[in-house]
């Protein structure tokens, strides 16, 4: 139904995308969590291992959620969609007209669905510096998949849905020159390209 309702619908020129609802609320549920953890330790302040259990899972919950913060939604703007290009923010901005290809992976694991946006670049180093330390250590496999030319965009936590990011990432950067290359697909080396 949703897909038959997208399909008529026409496709919006700008797509400015941050974390989703659901994300945000785990995201609150952990706040509430880690006070309730900072605020156990304070109380039970004599009891020297509850208070020392208590504040250390309080403080790693407070990484935690900087974490997320810092590396998913620092200005409430997780990636745009333009005519000057696809923004992300771990890569900044990528011009149009440096996209090869793009392509996108549906993933099934344990009844979630997770999609990646992958767009294929000549030289993908210059924006892989962006990358914030934690995120490339995190998911070093996933940064360096067999081609060496794929930057990946994991669009599952974000609140627009994932095919319309794909049909207007494509729609976009159909308007540029060169054209894309014909049957790109993240998995492909230089040499297949």
């Amino acid at each position: 139904e949703k897909i038959a309702l997208s399909a008529v619908q026409p496709l919006p020129e700008i797509v400015s995308a941050g974390i989703s609802w659901k994300y945000k609320l785990l995201a609150a549920l952990l706040l509430l969590f880690t006070i309730a953890c900072i605020y156990g330790s304070i109380k039970r302040w004599p009891d020297t291992e509850s208070t020392l259990i208590l504040a250390s899972l309080g403080s790693l919950l407070g990484l935690v959620l900087y974490i997320f913060y810092t590396q998913f939604d620092r200005d409430g703007e997780t990636l745009r969609l333009d005519n000057a290009g696809i923004k992300h923010i771990w890569y900044g901005r990528v011009p149009w007209n440096e996209i090869v290809g793009i392509s996108m992976q549906t993933m099934v694991n344990r009844g979630v669905t997770t999609h990646v946006l992958y767009l294929g670049l000549i030289d993908r180093s210059r924006y892989l510096i962006n990358v914030p330390w934690l995120v490339r250590k995190m998911s070093g496999f996933s940064m360096s998949p067999k081609s060496k030319m794929a930057l990946n965009i994991p669009l599952h936590m974000l609140n627009v849905e994932a095919n319309i990011i794909e049909k207007v990432a494509n729609n976009l950067r159909s308007k540029y020159q060169p054209p894309m290359a014909i049957g790109w697909h993240y998995s492909m080396t230089e040499t297949e390209f």
